[in-house]
C-alpha cells in the first residue's frame, strides 16, 4: 500500500495563494461609502422632471394661431428690437432656458430641454442638485428617435451617441453625496406624447356635428388594454432596480439614499371646468383643443392606469428606499384652460407681477402655427410652465426633508396651498397624506 507524498513547501505556497485571491476578492467586492462631501439630489426620467416648458411663465392669447397673434407679434417686434418684452410678457429664462452644458451656451443633449427652473433645483442650503432628465426619455435608452435625437433612458447603455442616465447617475454618486433621486418615468412607454397629438387632430379635423375622439381609436385605447399596462408596469419596476443597482455600484447601500419616484399631474381640469366651449377658439385661444369626452377619458382612465402601474412598479420593486410622491393634484386650480384661471394678457402687467402667479396657469398651451418662428416648441405643449416647475420644486424640497425622517410614510402627495408665493418666490405647497 502506497501512501501519498506530501511537499510541505508547496502546500504552504498554495494555502498563501487562496488567502491571497481570498483577500483581493472581498476588496474587488468591497463597497466604498458614499463620498463625505455636501449632500445632492438628482433627477432622472424624462419631461414631467426635466424642465420641458419651464421658459415660460404663464400663457397668451397670442400664442396659438389666431391672427391677433401674428399682428401683435409683428408690433412688437417693430417696437422693442433687440429688447427682452419679445416674446410677450411670459419669458421668465430667455433663450438659454435650456442651456446645461458646462458652458451654459447650449444643452449637453440637444432636446432634453433641462430647464433653469426644472424641480430638482431646490437649494443649496438644503442640497446641491444635478439633472440628469430628459425630455422624451422611455425606460430604455433610444439612439435615435423619430426626430434623430438621442434619448438617454434609465439603463447603463454605452454608445457613440452617449451613455444613458443611469451611467451618467453611477458616475456622479460616486463623487458626490447623493441623499435623493427622483425619478418621473412611464408616460412616454404609455405613449401619451401621441395619444395628445392624436386627440388634438381629432378635435381640429373633425366637427361638433360629427366629432371623432382619440379615446376611440384603436391606436389609442390599445396602449391601456390589461397586457399593456402589466408589460408597461415592468418596465417601470426594472428601471427603479436598475436605479438601485447604480447606486450600489456606487457603494450605496439603501439607508443611504431615497429614490423618489413621481407620478404625473392632471394638466387639465375636468370637461366641466374647461373655460371654453367646443370650438375652434377652445385651441385657438386656449391651447387646449380636446373634446370633452377625451379630456374625462384622460383623466378618468388613461392618467389613473399610469399612476396605477406606477404604484404597482413600486411595490413590486422591493427596494426598502423607494418613496411615492403623488402629483395628481399638484396645479389644480390652475391647470390649462381651467375655470377661475387668465391669459396673462388678460389681467394688468406680466408675469412677473407679484399676483401674476395667483391667475396663471401653470401648464404651457399645446402650441401649433407659432412654433413655425422658433421659439416655442411644439413639445412644451402640456408640461409645466416656469410656475409649474417651481410649484415641482417646492414639493421636492419638502419631499427631501419629509422621506428623510424615520417616521415618514411611504407616501405622500403635493397640493396648491394659497395664493402669493413664498419667501423663495415660489407658489405655495404643501405635501399632504
Amino acid at each position: 500500500m502506497h501512501t501519498a507524498k506530501t511537499f510541505p513547501g508547496l502546500t504552504f505556497l498554495a494555502v498563501l495563494s487562496v488567502i491571497f485571491l481570498l483577500f483581493a476578492a472581498l476588496a474587488s467586492s468591497a463597497k466604498s461609502a458614499p463620498p463625505a462631501t455636501s449632500p445632492y439630489v438628482v433627477s432622472v426620467g424624462d419631461s414631467y422632471i426635466s424642465g420641458e416648458a419651464g421658459r415660460w411663465a404663464g400663457n397668451l392669447s397670442e400664442s396659438v394661431i389666431s391672427w391677433a397673434s401674428w399682428k401683435a407679434r409683428i408690433e412688437s417686434v417693430i417696437s422693442w428690437v433687440g429688447k427682452a418684452r419679445t416674446p410677450f410678457l411670459i419669458d421668465a429664462l430667455g433663450s438659454s432656458a435650456y442651456h446645461d452644458n458646462a458652458a451654459g451656451k447650449a444643452e449637453s443633449i440637444p432636446g432634453c430641454h433641462r430647464s433653469k427652473s426644472a424641480g430638482i433645483h431646490i437649494g443649496s442650503a438644503y442640497a446641491g442638485s444635478r439633472n440628469f432628465a430628459c425630455s422624451g426619455a422611455i425606460t430604455t435608452t433610444v439612439k435615435k428617435d423619430s426626430k434623430g435625437k438621442f434619448k438617454p433612458g434609465l439603463d447603463f447603455y454605452t454608445g457613440p451617441e452617449g451613455v444613458g442616465q443611469l451611467v451618467s447617475l453611477r458616475e456622479f454618486a460616486k463623487t458626490h453625496n447623493v441623499k435623493m433621486v427622483s425619478v418621473s418615468i412611464g408616460g412616454n412607454d404609455f405613449q401619451f406624447g401621441p395619444i395628445v397629438e392624436n386627440c388634438l387632430i381629432q378635435f381640429l379635423f373633425t366637427s361638433e356635428r360629427r366629432k371623432g375622439y382619440c379615446s376611440e381609436d384603436k391606436a389609442v385605447y390599445k396602449n391601456f388594454t390589461a397586457a399593456k399596462v402589466a408589460e408597461r408596469t415592468e418596465a417601470i419596476r426594472q428601471s427603479y432596480l436598475r436605479i438601485g443597482e447604480a447606486m450600489a455600484s456606487a457603494g450605496y447601500s439603501a439607508n443611504d439614499y431615497k429614490i423618489v419616484a413621481q407620478d404625473y399631474p392632471e394638466t387639465l381640469p375636468h370637461s366641466s371646468r374647461i373655460r371654453y366651449r367646443q370650438t375652434i377658439r377652445r385651441q385657438s385661444a386656449g391651447g387646449c383643443g380636446l373634446w370633452n369626452r377625451d379630456i374625462d377619458w384622460v383623466l378618468n382612465e388613461a392618467l389613473p392606469a399610469v399612476s396605477k402601474a406606477i404604484d404597482d412598479a413600486a411595490a413590486g420593486s422591493g427596494l426598502a428606499n423607494i418613496r411615492r410622491l403623488n402629483l395628481t393634484n399638484q396645479y389644480r386650480g390652475h391647470r390649462l384652460c381651467e375655470r377661475g384661471t387668465e391669459l396673462v394678457d388678460k389681467s394688468p402687467g406680466s408675469w412677473a407681477d407679484l399676483d401674476a402667479v395667483d391667475n396663471a396657469e401653470w401648464v404651457s398651451q399645446i402650441r401649433t402655427l407659432t412654433t413655425a418662428l422658433g421659439t416655442y416648441g411644439i413639445q412644451e405643449g402640456f408640461h409645466p410652465n416656469y410656475w409649474g416647475q417651481l410649484a415641482l420644486r417646492s414639493c421636492l424640497r419638502q419631499a427631501f426633508t419629509y422621506f428623510a425622517a424615520a417616521d415618514a410614510a411611504r407616501v405622500t402627495q403635493c397640493i396648491p396651498n394659497g395664493d402669493g408665493l413664498s419667501a423663495r418666490g415660489e407658489p405655495r405647497m404643501s405635501l399632504a397624506r
